[in-house]
Order: structure tokens, then sequence, then C-alpha cells
């Protein structure tokens, strides 16, 4: 088989962060009209779940199938990239009906510290924002690790970071081990190393809690949140 443009299956993620924005983009959401859907996965290849091929001869195949049986055409020379040795790069849609949570994903250099985890950049490009939305993206100059330290996990921590204004058409690279955190009212596209490990800092408090109850400040997601 010659290689083709695929197309994949979107796969709807809920999130308690997320709405029904993503239907206005073409996407079949899962649920009733009040289930929160957060993200659509365009383009995954991961150990436990792959996109499926959609179009064409290879329709009913997924991506990692596709890359074992044909790596050349499908990865070329990335086809040892990541850890997993799957596809390197993982896209989504993100819609933030609410503040995401303040995050970090890990860098080369904490593998040491925790073996299993993978380190994982992302970019962001917004497709949409309402009115005075915003990303959180960085810390403040002049803050210490050890203001960090002593605010994780409280409400003081949004104070240490940048809030910059979202404008749609513009592009925010989120090198690993930076503190970010996509604001309320921002629909973006997400293109991101396929690393699951996120170290979550502070979800937003008493109201994350009472809604849908979530892993603690300072764990690691099963899932990039």
């Amino acid at each position: 088989m010659h290689p083709y443009p695929f197309r994949f299956e979107p796969i709807p993620v809920a999130k308690v962060w997320g709405g029904r924005f993503l239907e206005s983009l073409g996407r079949l959401l899962p649920g009733d009209k009040d289930q929160p859907i957060g993200e659509s996965w365009e383009l995954v290849d991961l150990p436990d779940l792959a996109g499926t091929i959609v179009n064409g001869p290879a329709q009913g195949r997924n991506l990692a199938e596709l890359r074992t049986s044909m790596p050349d055409s499908v990865i070329g020379d990335l086809r040892t990239a990541e850890p997993h040795g799957g596809f390197p790069l993982l896209v989504k849609y993100l819609h933030a009906a609410d503040n995401l949570s303040i995050q970090v994903h890990p860098t080369r250099q904490m593998p040491d510290s925790d073996p299993t985890a993978i380190p994982k950049h992302e970019a962001w490009y917004v497709l949409h924002a309402e009115p005075g939305a915003v990303i959180y993206k960085g810390l403040k100059e002049g803050t210490t690790k050890e203001d960090i330290r002593a605010a994780i996990g409280s409400d003081s921590l949004p104070d240490l970071m940048l809030a910059v204004p979202a404008r749609p058409g513009e592009c925010h690279y989120l090198p690993a081990g930076t503190c970010h955190a996509l604001g309320a009212g921002v629909v973006v596209a997400e293109v991101q190393t396929p690393s699951t490990t996120t170290y979550r800092l502070w979800d937003w408090g008493a109201y994350r809690t009472r809604v849908a109850p979530r892993e603690g400040a300072g764990l690691r997601a099963s899932r990039p949140a």
C-alpha cells in the first residue's frame, strides 16, 4: 500500500472544565448537551490508544498498526524518537469553558527523580477566545523556587503566573518545565509530545473539588490535563 493523506476518527474526552464548543468544529460529541467535553484527540499513537483511520485502503486500521507495517513512510528516521517508539506528535483540540489546572510537564532532567516521566513540550494555536480570556504562561520575573513551593496547592499560585491575553491566530509554545494553564473561554489546537505525564500544581480550589474530585495538587495525572 502506498501512503496517502490519512484521516483519523476524532476521540472526544470528557473533562470537568470542558463544554460543547467543539461541536462547532464539526466534532460529534457524546452525551447530552450538559455533558462537558474538553478535548478531541485528532492524532494519537500511545501504547494504550491509537487513532483509527477512516478513509482509503487503510480504513479501519489504527496508526500503531500502520507505523509498524510501513515505518519508513509513516515516521522515517523519527521511528525511535519516542520512548515507546510511537508517532512523535499528538494533536488535539481543547475547549476550556473553565480554567484548566496550573500544571507543569517534565523536562529531560526529571526522569532521574521519576523514571516513569516522559518529557513533554506543547504548543497552543488559539482558535477562539472570549473577551478578556487569558493564557497562563510561565512565571513573573523574580519568582523563586521557594515562592513556588510555598504557593503549590493554594490560591496564591495564580498571582505568580504571567497572564497573557488569548488572541485568535496566535501561537504559544510551552517547552517542558513551563508552569502553564489554559484560561476559561479559550479554544486551542494543541500539538504536543505524546507524553501523558502531568504534574498538577493547583486546581482552582473548592469549586473543582465540589464538581468533580481529581488528584491532589502536585500529583501526577494519568492523562494530560
